[in-house]
Formats: C-alpha cells, sequence, structure tokens
C-alpha cells in the first residue's frame, strides 16, 4: 500500500475544526462585510434592502390627494392587538415571529444556504418588545445555539425599531428604522397560532404536581 506523502499528511492537518471553522467564519464575514461596506441589521438583509433602503419615492400630486384621504393612524392601542400573534417573512430562509401580549416575543430562523453555513441549519431566539407612537422596539435576550446567537449579536446588533405601517388580518407592514428597509410579515392562519398555543399550555402545566412523575 503506497504510503501518504508528507504533503498529504499536511493537507489532513490543515483542515478546520468545527470550533476552528465557526472561528474562520466569523473572520471571513468581518473581512466580507468590511470589503463591501455592508450594514447589517438584527436579521439578514434581503436581495431587495438596497431598493428600499433609499425609502418612499417622492409623492406625484395624485398620491398626495390618496394620502389626505386615509384614515387618521391607529392608537398604540390599538395597534398592540393587532400586533399580537404569529407571523412569517421569507426572505434569507425563513423567519417565524410569534409576538404575545405579556411583552415577550420568540423567533425562530431558518436560514438559508448562504448564511446556514455561518448559523447552522435553525436559530431560536427570545425577545422583549413594546409599542410606542406606532415603533415596536424589539430586543434579543438570548438565543440557540449560542455560538449562532453569538454571532448575530455581534454582527447584527440586539435591538431593532420597526415603525409599524400597515398590519391588518393579512399582513404586517414594517419599516426597520436600523436598514430603512420595509419588511412584510404574512400573518399565519388563525388555527395555527391557537395550536400552537394550546401546545404551549401543554408543555407548561399551570399545577407544578401535574408535571411530577
Amino acid at each position: 500500500m503506497p504510503q501518504p506523502t508528507s504533503a498529504s499528511v499536511e493537507s489532513r492537518d490543515a483542515r478546520p475544526t468545527s470550533a476552528g471553522r465557526y472561528r474562520w467564519a466569523v473572520l471571513m464575514s468581518v473581512v466580507a462585510m468590511g470589503a463591501a461596506g455592508v450594514g447589517w441589521t438584527l436579521w439578514p438583509v434581503g436581495p431587495d434592502a438596497a431598493e428600499d433602503a433609499q425609502g418612499p419615492a417622492p409623492a406625484t400630486d395624485g398620491a398626495a390627494a390618496a394620502e389626505e384621504s386615509q384614515p387618521a393612524p391607529i392608537g398604540d392601542a390599538e395597534l398592540r392587538t393587532r400586533i399580537l400573534g404569529q407571523w412569517t417573512l421569507n426572505m434569507d430562509g425563513v423567519r417565524h415571529l410569534r409576538i404575545r401580549s405579556d411583552g415577550t416575543a420568540s423567533l425562530d430562523y431558518r436560514p438559508n444556504t448562504a448564511y446556514s453555513w455561518i448559523l447552522g441549519e435553525r436559530v431560536e431566539i427570545e425577545l422583549e418588545w413594546k409599542l410606542v407612537d406606532g415603533k415596536g422596539y424589539f430586543r434579543s435576550l438570548r438565543g440557540k445555539p449560542a455560538e449562532a446567537f453569538e454571532w448575530i449579536s455581534t454582527f447584527k446588533g440586539t435591538e431593532n425599531v420597526w415603525e409599524i405601517r400597515e398590519v391588518d388580518d393579512e399582513h404586517a407592514l414594517m419599516w426597520d428604522e436600523k436598514d430603512q428597509s420595509h419588511y412584510d410579515w404574512q400573518r399565519v392562519a388563525a388555527a395555527a397560532d391557537a395550536d400552537a398555543s394550546q401546545s404551549d399550555s401543554a408543555s407548561t402545566p399551570d399545577d407544578p404536581a401535574a408535571a411530577s412523575p
């Protein structure tokens, strides 16, 4: 049997371990962002962010008249009610956001191929939120895997401010002040939301004795 040459041995030894792979991914991310001058937010920016970053086009006379005929903005109390529930966004993968009435929220992110190389196949993040003057303030608290959450916190930040421009039974259009982009979240069916609530209740019983064997 032919013996491995010194070059082949060095090649095998040069392959990164899992920890080295993560550090290499972080390093390459820093280099890429520095070279491209990319601005990051808590969640990855989609391909049409550059267009959105320019903001809305100047209003024509017809558009101005349409804006004047629109109803008055919805108050915070009504917005807080409307924004509750589950939402999905397909961009750089699939995000599933659940907003609860107790001021907490959770994000389940399934990255696309490019981001999954760095973050893995799934990232779960717990957040807190509040709504003031038509704007939702979201802050990430913790997440898993820990390495992925650390990467997101380091390069994308932990706080986002979204101006809620539209919200109804089908979608919520939010303007991200950090990257100057629109995000059109689609509401998950009410039945699916109810099923998820029942699942949460079943997994956390009110009676501690019910959880004991």
